[in-house]
């Protein structure tokens, strides 16, 4: 039993026979690939074979079709095939042309014009008459005919168009994605990067192999003494001093950056004042100015001068530095820092939205307590209480805040839009 396929469509034709009628063979139509009014055919011709075979499948051993003597005393005058038989043909047009593998026949009608008898080589049609895009659903006028061209069955199958099965991501692919902490060929900008948190984010960037454009405003020999470190490993850094609230200077600063490294892909904005403890009623609005000004029109001008070129490139990373008491109860007193560290908040979040469209992410880490300079007031007692109420038992040190900025302006976070990741060992709320 011989079958011809002929899918009109492409206008190939191309000889199948059963043992190979599989899947592997089959077309992949999705529902956004078909039309009305495309075709496939394919011929087959029906043996005895083929009729014993189907009595065999289905039960069906009437004389009519299985003895020839009984046959030939009827109007027939000779066995016929099933009526079924032919028109089973319509489910391998659906299963294996049109749509093909991806189709399940829900319903069918059909009308029998004349029988089909052994030898006969039949022609079996398909046309899609009907389509719904939304449901996937499709309507295919079915056409058998024989080789004197009669047509010997007429009717329809409705057909539920399925959505193909995802692909799980294999080894092979993951060898040709992006997704190693290695950052050679990237340039950042971290200002604040003179110590604490922001020192050791360069660092960080560096031995992942980063160019570094390492921010002080006051810190010249700290910033001498990260970026002689960073050289000192082979890899690239240069401090330029610049205050973050002056813009005039922040563009001075991003302009020295691009000429030496060729352009700025990743902004980290750590600057902070601050973060002395006070009472409400002791503190003024400058006081509160003073750390609105470096935490969030800090990070606004650094935005401003280096986005330009993200845009350009058509990507970028910026992340953040807020804190946890932002999302919890904060300690007495420190009201003006979590206010400006909150609008941060809110500044990254809402450029997140405008500018993911454009490859360039907007990301938060926001750190629990850290021991660094900022917090060399608060008494040893006071650190270990601390340490005690957070679940890893320890406070942070820099270097976990910036394994967290690292990971977040890495390709592994590609698909992170506007999130903020608390590193503050599990405890939100102090």
């Amino acid at each position: 039993m011989a079958y011809e396929a002929k899918d009109i469509d492409n206008k190939d034709s191309v000889s199948y026979y059963p043992r190979v009628m599989k899947s592997s063979v089959a077309r992949k139509y999705t529902i956004e690939d078909i039309y009305i009014g495309q075709k496939s055919s394919f011929d087959v011709v029906i043996t005895e074979k083929t009729i014993d075979s189907f009595s065999k499948l289905t039960g069906d051993y009437s004389p009519l079709h299985t003895d020839e003597e009984f046959a030939r005393r009827t109007q027939f005058r000779s066995r016929i095939a099933h009526g079924l038989l032919a028109f089973s043909y319509a489910s391998a047009l659906v299963g294996m042309y049109l749509p093909g593998e991806n189709a399940t026949i829900l319903n069918h009608n059909a009308k029998y014009l004349k029988p089909v008898r052994i030898n006969d080589q039949l022609t079996i049609t398909g046309t899609v008459s009907s389509k719904n895009d939304i449901s996937g659903k499709i309507i295919i006028d079915i056409s058998i005919s024989n080789q004197k061209g009669d047509n010997v069955i007429q009717g329809s199958v409705g057909v539920i168009v399925n959505t193909p099965p995802k692909k799980g991501i294999t080894m092979k692919d993951l060898k040709k994605k992006d997704l190693k902490l290695d950052f050679k060929g990237k340039v950042v900008l971290i200002t604040g990067a003179s110590r604490g948190i922001g020192a050791a984010t360069a660092r960080l960037f560096a031995l992942h192999g980063a160019d570094i454009i390492v921010n002080y405003n006051l810190g010249k020999k700290d910033a001498e003494a990260v970026v002689a470190d960073i050289v000192s490993a082979k890899k690239r850094a240069l401090p330029i001093k610049a205050d973050v609230t002056n813009k005039t200077e922040v563009e001075k600063m991003v302009k020295a950056g691009i000429k030496k490294f060729g352009k700025i892909d990743i902004l980290v904005n750590g600057a902070m004042s601050d973060a002395i403890p006070a009472e409400f009623e002791k503190l003024e609005w400058e006081d509160f100015q003073r750390d609105i000004d470096v935490a969030v029109k800090g990070a606004y001008n650094c935005i401003k001068a280096t986005l330009p070129g993200m845009v350009e490139n058509k990507y970028g990373k910026v992340v953040n530095i807020t804190t946890i008491y932002a999302n919890g109860t904060p300690p007495t007193g420190f009201s003006k820092y979590v206010t400006a560290k909150t609008a941060l908040l809110g500044l990254t979040r809402s450029l997140a939205i405008e500018y993911a469209s454009k490859n360039i992410f907007f990301n938060i880490i926001s750190p629990g307590f850290t021991d660094t300079d900022l917090s060399a007031h608060i008494p040893d007692w006071y650190k270990k209480k601390m340490a005690l109420e957070t679940p890893l038992k320890r406070n942070a040190e820099p270097l976990d805040t910036a394994k967290a900025i690292l990971l977040m302006a890495s390709s592994f976070t590609d698909y992170v839009v506007g999130n903020q990741m608390l590193v503050c060992g599990g405890s939100v709320m102090l």
